[in-house]
């Protein structure tokens, strides 16, 4: 059943019927409602209360607050009444209820915040209650100021860590600091920003040698009053400055080169090749520094990043010799952010090769006597030849006869002629020889006339005394001669197996390896106890013949000599290991 309301409806009309079996009677009742008083209603009452805001010039009698409250019962008069507050001074209610309106001058420094607990009742008594906060606002003529400058040069950020703060970004409210204002930060993804504090930090860690575009950040910062709805806006440049710490990286750190004696002055000797990651100038600015010892200060220098000879190289000299040949040269790169705190070292080893420049001096013609019975061997020239060769190391000459070989032969190294075969004054009183003197770097220049002859080959030793067993198979190896000249290089001797009679190389059962010098080589097995068949000899004598000048074109003074090769087979009869047994004769 619905709550009965004076206000709304006072009077109720009721009609009741009754019905039997005779018929229906009915009638009408009225209900009068009887008027109560109510209490008035407070239509702002909430938990928290009613809060507003004045200025602190606001004239007397302006209007604070309308009381927005009613009274259900008809007629009832209601009126305002401050029941507490926190300071009555500055406030009443006006003739013309429900009005708060203002009775003095009112100053935020006295008093910021007034609480009013206001009650609304009626002639009765009956009343209802609401609370109103009144907020003293600070008359705030002047915008707001950043004390902020708008250019930032932030060196030492560089490389920091995400988080890390970087600067504030201040702001001035004129008169009295007393108000909240917020900051509306628009950074770019670099950096972060409290609206509360104006704090500014990276976002990450900055590092300007990966990322150079770090380098120019546009800020842009607005701080508001959002109560006196004031703002003001302010541009800020940031710029990350670069630091030096990254070191030189060069493409290599070590060089071996050779060039020859001969190279001239300035020749670029190698392009040291080196960056640094450091992005600004003079961070990645590289510097290359020559460092020389005694034997090389001079003899070269840095022209930026290139090595160049400052003066000749001359590989005919003691001093040079003394360190073989070579040049030890280290080369300091750094940048000129921080000389020597980020360095590299480049080592390059220069190789002086020689050149051959002079040709041999000899003087002469040489004349000397002999005594036609010397004997083979003997010394006949009293010195060697008197030739010189300036390149070094000096005087390093080899000596040759041309021709009249016969009876005479020079040393190849020391130049001494020796009679190879007995000379008759009777038959030849003079002998006219051509000695060749060359330097070792193949450019020859003939001169001098000596009575010379050249050098046969010699094996050692010359006799080769062998046993083997017949189990050896074809193609082993049973002896490796050792022959050479003294005037020839082994691979100018030629040799071969001289046929001779019994016992030679009987059934060819023996040849010579393709080496030099050659190894003495079974053909093919041994043969023996062959009823009518091919049996082998069990001693064998090889005679191998050994020339020299195999390469000359002109084979006319050719000498040779002679090696024996004794071979004794055993024949198989049980099982037996398979040996070679050497016996050397001298």
């Amino acid at each position: 059943v619905n709550l009965l309301d004076f206000e709304t409806l006072n009077q109720y009309n009721m009609t009741v019927s009754v019905t039997n079996v005779n018929g229906t009677s009915s009638e009408v009742f009225f209900i009068e409602v009887t008027d109560v008083n109510e209490p008035p209603i407070c239509s702002d009452q909430s938990p928290a209360g009613a809060h507003i805001h004045i200025l602190e010039d606001a004239p007397h009698a302006t209007i604070v607050y309308r009381v927005r409250a009613t009274d259900p019962d008809h007629g009832d008069i209601i009126s305002l009444v401050f029941i507490l507050v926190s300071s009555k001074s500055g406030f009443s209610s006006s003739v013309n209820f429900p009005l708060v309106i203002v009775t003095q001058t009112l100053s935020r420094f006295i008093l910021q915040n007034f609480l009013l607990d206001i009650m609304v009742k009626d002639q009765n008594g009956l009343s209802c209650n609401l609370t109103l906060t009144v907020t003293v606002v600070n008359l705030d003529d002047n915008d707001l100021v950043f004390t902020t400058i708008p250019v930032f040069c932030i060196k030492k950020i560089s490389k920091r860590a995400p988080s890390e703060r970087v600067f504030w970004i201040s702001e001035e409210e004129p008169q009295d600091h007393l108000y909240t204002l917020h900051l509306l930060c628009h950074l770019t993804a670099h950096f972060m920003c409290s609206s509360s504090t104006g704090e500014v930090k990276t976002a990450f860690k900055l590092d300007v040698d990966d990322k150079p575009e770090l380098q120019n950040n546009y800020i842009l910062v607005r701080a508001t009053n959002y109560i006196h709805q004031r703002s003001v806006t302010l541009s800020l440049t940031v710029y990350v400055m670069d630091i030096n710490d990254n070191p030189p990286v060069c493409s290599y750190y070590q060089r071996i080169l050779q060039i020859p004696e001969t190279t001239p002055v300035n020749y670029a000797v190698v392009d040291v090749s080196c960056t640094d990651r450091d992005v600004t100038s003079p961070n990645n600015v590289l510097i290359y520094s020559l460092s020389t010892d005694a034997n090389s200060e001079g003899r070269f220098i840095m022209t930026e990043a290139t090595l160049k000879i400052n003066s000749s190289l001359d590989y005919d000299t003691a001093d040079l010799a003394s360190v073989d040949y070579k040049y030890n040269l280290k080369i300091e790169v750094y940048d000129l952010g921080d000389k020597h705190t980020h360095t590299a070292t480049v080592t390059v080893i220069v190789v002086v090769t020689p050149v051959n420049e002079f040709s041999p001096i000899c003087t002469g013609p040489v004349r000397f006597s002999i005594f036609e019975d010397q004997e083979v061997g003997d010394s006949v020239s009293p010195n060697k030849p008197s030739c010189t060769d300036q390149d070094y190391p000096l005087d390093n000459l080899r000596y040759s006869m041309i021709d009249d070989s016969a009876h005479f032969y020079i040393d190849p190294k020391t130049g001494i002629i020796q009679l190879l075969n007995p000379v008759d004054r009777e038959t030849k009183a003079t002998y006219r020889v051509t000695i060749k003197v060359e330097d070792f770097d193949q450019d020859t220049d003939t001169t001098n006339d000596l009575n010379v002859n050249d050098e046969p080959p010699v094996c050692d030793p010359g006799i080769y005394d062998i046993t083997i067993y017949s189990t050896l198979a074809a193609g082993g190896s049973v002896v490796q001669l050792k022959c050479d000249d003294v005037d020839s290089l082994d691979g100018e001797l030629e040799y071969g197996i001289i046929r001779c009679p019994t016992p030679g190389n009987t059934n060819g059962r023996f040849v010579l390896s393709n080496a030099k010098p050659p190894s003495v080589l079974t053909l093919s097995t041994f043969s023996y106890f062959n009823l009518g068949g091919i049996n082998d000899p069990q001693d064998f004598q090889l005679l191998v013949k050994i020339s020299d000048e195999g390469l000359a074109a002109d084979k006319t003074r050719r000498l040779s000599s002679t090696a024996t090769v004794l071979i004794h087979v055993v024949p198989w009869i049980t099982t037996a290991p398979t040996t070679v047994t050497t016996t050397v004769r001298p």
